[in-house]
């Protein structure tokens, strides 16, 4: 691993406290629709999923979706903030959740098999390629054999290329200017998400308008 790939390993929690310490949870609710229709809910129901695992919670809108529609929700988050926050959220609606810990995707504090469901949005694509591939393995290992993980990878933006990076080893981008800096960035093409999950059942793929692409897969121990 080299200098600038240490640098992200050891600002990661940094950044991620950063964005979410001085934010207000009323500010975000705004972005929560509790009528949108998540692919993840229908295949959880389908597949008698009951017990969610929130990874990468972040401001809750995703436990918010899955408290709604009745699972039982746990959550991680390797800020302290955005569980807070995630916690108000889901105050604020009046839904009832089970533990939120504070710990790496890398490293998840909850034991093996403990879920029939869990959800990653936009969680993947912010780690080194090496941590993505440890990433899946603890989301597979906290999952229960034939549970659900539900996945999203993000598109490419214009301004994911033009605001100032370095590139590491790996391919993946390091922000190191403006409201970005510390962030790190892997836009993955449909190619390398099929090689990245070639181990587990894809039981669903959809691409947005914006290059979004929501996966779910079954879990293979």
């Amino acid at each position: 691993m080299n200098q600038i790939q240490n640098q992200y390993v050891d600002r990661s929690k940094e950044y991620w406290d950063y964005v979410w310490i001085d934010e207000n949870y009323q500010e975000y609710k705004k972005y929560i629709n509790t009528q949108y229709p998540y692919p993840f809910l229908e295949y959880f129901k389908q597949f008698k999923v009951a017990k969610v695992c929130d990874v990468g919670c972040g401001f809750g809108k995703y436990s918010v979706a899955a408290g709604i529609n009745g699972f039982e929700v746990y959550g991680m988050d390797i800020s302290e903030h955005a569980i807070k926050m995630t916690k108000d959220i889901m105050d604020s609606f009046n839904l009832q959740y089970r533990d939120y810990k504070v710990c790496k995707i890398t490293a998840i504090c909850f034991v093996e098999s403990m879920f029939d469901g869990v959800i990653a949005h936009a969680v993947i694509d912010h780690v080194t390629l090496a941590d993505a591939k440890k990433s899946i393995m603890e989301l597979s290992r906290i999952t229960k054999p034939e549970g659900l993980i539900n996945l999203s990878f993000d598109g490419l933006e214009p301004d994911d290329l033009k605001l100032l990076h370095r590139t590491l080893d790996d391919g993946s981008g390091l922000y190191t200017k403006g409201d970005r800096e510390g962030l790190l960035f892997r836009y993955y093409t449909d190619a390398e998400i099929h090689d990245l999950l070639k181990k587990y059942a894809i039981v669903y793929f959809k691409t947005n308008t914006k290059g979004d692409r929501d996966v779910i897969i079954q879990n293979r121990k």
